[in-house]
C-alpha cells in the first residue's frame, strides 16, 4: 500500500510541476490556461481522488477524528 501511495503522490507532484512549467511556455491559451494545464489539472484531480479514496481510513487514524 505504501508503494501505491508513493506512486499517487508522484502523479500529483508531476501534475503540479507540469501545471507550473506551462506558465512559462508560449502556447495558445483558452480561458487563460493551455491545453497542457488542463491535462495537468485532470491528472491532479484524479490523483487526489485516488489518494483520498484509498487512504481515508489511514488519514483519520493519524488525525484521530472521524466524520
Amino acid at each position: 500500500r505504501l508503494a501505491r501511495l508513493l506512486d499517487e503522490i508522484g502523479h500529483l507532484l508531476e501534475g503540479l510541476g507540469r501545471f507550473i512549467v506551462d506558465f512559462w511556455r508560449e502556447d495558445p491559451h483558452f480561458l487563460s490556461l493551455s491545453l497542457g494545464q488542463y491535462f495537468s489539472l485532470i491528472m491532479i484531480l484524479i490523483s487526489v481522488i485516488v489518494i483520498l479514496k484509498l487512504y481515508t481510513s489511514e488519514f483519520t487514524k493519524i488525525i484521530g477524528k472521524t466524520y
